[in-house]
């Protein structure tokens, strides 16, 4: 049976054991208690290092910022088991936007996406990820990614077709 890490500790020590029964990271941020980037750094470090277990990462609704955006970049780039991230309601800024566009340009195995933050993202920021899915259109079905929460249509449709256009356009 999959296991989860519901502390960044136990996430630590299973991946640091090679655990290949951890599935899910869950730290999503609390009211009365938020993680910061230093307290979750050894544990993005951990995903960098062993990619390959975990299929689900909740980081949302905590305090991090572009600092931990990266690292979870990072992993995304390399991982080919990862098929959720929900990291919205963080103090992401447009370096994470961006950095996240460039792992998918690689990775494939990304199914949902939820990175919304503040400022929303900017149109250079959405084509940067129409062309992640120009560069590399191969994606699992029902793909779902929310840039910016509560649009009536779904952000990964919308990249589809500008992704599509500027195939047309080249």
């Amino acid at each position: 049976m999959p296991d989860a890490a519901l502390t960044p500790w136990r996430a630590i020590t299973m991946l640091e054991n090679n655990d290949r029964d951890l599935k899910y990271v869950a730290l999503a941020g609390q009211v009365h208690a938020k993680y910061v980037d230093h307290q979750l750094d050894a544990m993005f470090e951990c995903l960098i290092n062993c990619p390959n277990n975990v299929t689900h990462l909740n980081v949302s609704s905590n305090n991090l910022t572009d600092y931990s955006g990266f690292k979870i970049a990072r992993f995304i780039k390399s991982s080919t088991t990862i098929s959720v991230v929900s990291m919205g309601g963080n103090n992401f800024a447009e370096g994470t936007y961006l950095a996240i566009a460039d792992a998918l340009r690689v990775n494939t195995s990304l199914k949902v996406l939820h990175i919304s933050g503040i400022p929303p993202p900017s149109p250079h920021i959405y084509a940067a990820f129409a062309e992640a899915l120009r560069v590399n259109p191969v994606r699992p079905e029902g793909s779902f990614w929310q840039l910016i929460p509560g649009m009536p249509e779904p952000d990964f449709e919308v990249l589809k077709r500008m992704a599509t256009a500027s195939d047309a356009n080249a």
